[in-house]
């Protein structure tokens, strides 16, 4: 099953504070139990063409 949420305005600012996003970043949050998460960050980077 998966679940997908939008979150707008004071909530999206609140949870990038806490995962220290930047724009066009994904994260992928895996928690393990109490004491372990397992989280894979990746970020979007545009090439520029010389």
């Amino acid at each position: 099953m998966t679940f997908e949420a939008d979150v707008k305005n004071e909530h999206a600012k609140e949870v990038r504070r806490i995962l220290g996003l930047k724009q066009y970043e994904k994260i992928e949050l895996v928690y393990r139990n109490e004491k372990h998460l397992i989280i894979n960050n990746t970020r979007k980077e545009i090439l520029k063409k010389e």
